[in-house]
């Protein structure tokens, strides 16, 4: 009986410290959002996503991003020293390992557990085992702000959590998210420019891709906004009713006082994958 129950917590505790050395991983976008998961991973470019996509899982939820939209992957769970941020160029990719070798070149593809990366040291691709890796920079000079290296209020191209005196600044809307917090605060009857690119794909069929003014002449009571087109750009002010913002350059009145949220119109955004590049002017 004794050596069972030995034997027993001998099989527990391995499972344990198996369980224990799943870190979680965590992406940084260029508008300062994280999202965490169990695994990270890359795919090649598509229409939807010319850069390239990748994509973060966390049990059965998937989230698929534009390379262009993440600034850092992060492996490590701490906030990068500031004496390394200062030590990586604005350009190109970067790769810290977990013993602190720094690496510039260039994303080749990511699995859960081996990273592929172009090592302009040494002139070729590389690959490394996704447990000696701390952290992957894809746009060092947003992690900078993103992490208040350089003073992120001069960039209008990030979203502090309030505008104060600034009139314009941009957003990325990520199809796979829901609500995005832009920052903004409105109120009623203010006139708000939104100039807005992109693509989302709105499923697991590559072909089914859109635009900010949405795609095809489906529409479904089961949207945020019923009598607009799928994967339309969209607004709300705080948990108020949505309402259609659509593609290039549109003038929309604010309905109510608040903060200003902007989604994708779709009633599934978990298989989407792409963003929008939004720019709004008050």
């Amino acid at each position: 009986m004794v050596k069972r129950w030995l034997s027993l917590a001998i099989v527990i505790g391995a499972a344990l410290v198996v369980a224990g050395a799943a870190a979680a991983v965590t992406f940084i976008t260029t508008s300062g959002d994280r999202h965490v998961g169990d695994i990270a991973m890359s795919s090649a470019p598509s229409a939807s996503m010319p850069e390239g996509e990748l994509a973060l899982e966390r049990g059965a939820v998937r989230l698929s991003f534009g390379t262009e939209q993440v600034a850092m992957i992060d492996f490590a769970g701490v906030t990068p020293p500031a004496a390394e941020l200062r030590t990586l160029a604005d350009d190109g990719h970067h790769v810290v390992l977990r013993n602190g070798r720094p690496l510039q070149g260039r994303l080749v593809s990511l699995r859960p557990d081996v990273l592929r990366f172009h090592n302009n040291a040494v002139g070729r691709t590389e690959e490394y085992r996704v447990t000696d890796v701390s952290r992957i920079y894809l746009n060092t000079e947003r992690v900078r702000s993103i992490f208040n290296l350089q003073d992120a209020s001069s960039d209008p191209s990030f979203p502090p959590t309030s505008w104060g005196n600034r009139r314009t600044g941009e957003v990325t809307v990520a199809g796979s998210i829901g609500w995005i917090d832009t920052g903004l605060d409105v109120t009623a009857g203010d006139r708000i420019t939104f100039q807005s690119t992109g693509q989302v794909r709105l499923s697991g069929d590559r072909t089914s891709v859109t635009g900010p003014a949405g795609i095809g002449e489906a529409r479904s009571p089961n949207y945020p906004v019923p009598a607009v087109a799928a994967g339309a750009l969209i607004a709300r002010i705080d948990d108020g009713a949505p309402f259609f913002i659509g593609g290039g350059r549109q003038v929309a009145t604010m309905p109510q006082s608040g903060r200003l949220r902007l989604g994708v119109n779709d009633d599934n955004v978990n298989d989407n994958a792409g963003a929008f590049r939004v720019r709004m002017t008050r």
